[in-house]
């Protein structure tokens, strides 16, 4: 996990509860939420997309770039069961802790410490064990975590959750479906409710309910080959007009990098200055304050590269004329058609929700 906001404070808790307290600032300070244990979540199946390399690689890439010396270090620590239970079922929680022990109980003892460290440190900062509700390789919600505790505990009005990871996030969207707090805004590959999680409720017309209605978006992509030009659409189109109107406080980026070039799991196009751009478009919002939490992506050399560009806008590496150059490049490439159907489609959603909206079908037609 990276965070970014205007403080000069290195602890985990208060880098999260200064986004109540902070005022403007011109320097925005970066830290970096890591722990060794991370590496020990390893599938015992030989080749499992999940595994150590990816934050090795990540790791390698930000050394090779000075950023990981640059960045605090936020402590982690392990989340409490009452904090799991904030968002995951008791039972749930039960049943995990019951698998714990089941492991110490069937590991011989050279491997014993190795899982049961992996067991044990299942932490509200942790990066690599992830969930944002996709379900394919998830155990604990760390994003919905992150933002339920930000409502409920530091008392923040409104944070906002960004959700770029190709596949939906339906277990976020569950979470805060009745939650006006807290807005999901998830562009995901749908493929007309048949690319996984396979839900009809990934699609635009999930828009929340009761006080919720219009906190719930989702930009939903029917086939692969997507890439900057159709993100950068979405973004200028339906999440940024739609942010600013809620003016959150805090930004959570469910920041998988599955999408990027290159990935054979999610066949998008995105490249590290696609997700550069994205990054920098959310860093106006919330004075800047946002958090970046990994979760997945799968090609080594896309996910170093992209989740390296997304850090140098954190660090404000880029200028802003770069990078309004780099926008106007971007734009430059026409957009697919059924990925204009689908930010249209969005936008029709939204649009009984949200003033900003009320031109935007316009300019995209």
């Amino acid at each position: 996990m990276m965070s970014s906001k205007s403080s000069s404070s290195t602890s985990s808790s208060s880098f999260i509860a200064s986004a109540k307290e902070d005022g403007e600032s011109a320097a925005h300070r970066v830290g970096v939420a890591y722990c060794e244990s991370f590496a020990l979540h390893a599938s015992p199946r030989k080749g499992h997309e999940e595994r150590p390399a990816r934050l090795d690689a990540i790791v390698r890439k930000l050394h090779s770039l000075g950023l990981w010396e640059r960045a605090s270090r936020i402590p982690v620590r392990d989340a409490s069961d009452d904090e799991l239970m904030s968002i995951h079922t008791k039972g749930y929680v039960r049943k995990l802790a019951r698998i714990e022990r089941q492991c110490k109980d069937a590991t011989s003892a050279e491997d014993k410490d190795a899982v049961s460290a992996l067991c044990e440190k299942f932490t509200l900062d942790h990066e690599d064990v992830y969930l944002n509700g996709h379900s394919g390789f998830c155990i604990f919600n760390n994003v919905a975590l992150a933002a339920k505790h930000a409502v409920d505990t530091l008392g923040l009005a409104r944070v906002l959750v960004v959700d770029w990871d190709v596949h939906h996030g339906n277990g976020t969207q569950h979470a805060f479906y009745k939650d006006p707090r807290v807005m999901y805004f998830s562009v995901h590959r749908f493929d007309f409710g048949r690319y996984y999680p396979s839900l009809e409720s990934a699609g635009p017309m999930s828009v929340g309910c009761g006080l919720a209605a219009g906190t719930n978006v989702n930009v939903a992509w029917n086939g692969h080959g997507i890439g900057d030009a159709e993100y950068l659409m979405a973004w200028e189109n339906v999440l940024m007009p739609i942010a600013r109107e809620f003016r959150p406080e805090m930004v959570i980026v469910s920041a998988g990098f599955d999408a990027a070039e290159g990935d054979r799991m999610g066949r998008c196009k995105v490249s590290p200055q696609g997700f550069a751009a994205m990054t920098r478009e959310l860093q106006s919002l919330a004075q800047g304050r946002m958090l970046l939490v990994l979760e997945g992506g799968y090609e080594l050399s896309s996910l170093s590269d992209s989740f390296a560009a997304c850090a140098h806008e954190l660090f404000g590496c880029t200028s802003e004329q770069d990078h309004e150059a780099r926008v106007s490049r971007i734009r430059s490439s026409f957009a697919r058609p059924e990925a204009v159907k689908a930010v249209e489609a969005s936008v029709r959603a939204q649009k009984p929700y949200w003033s900003s909206l009320a031109s935007v079908g316009r300019t995209l037609s």
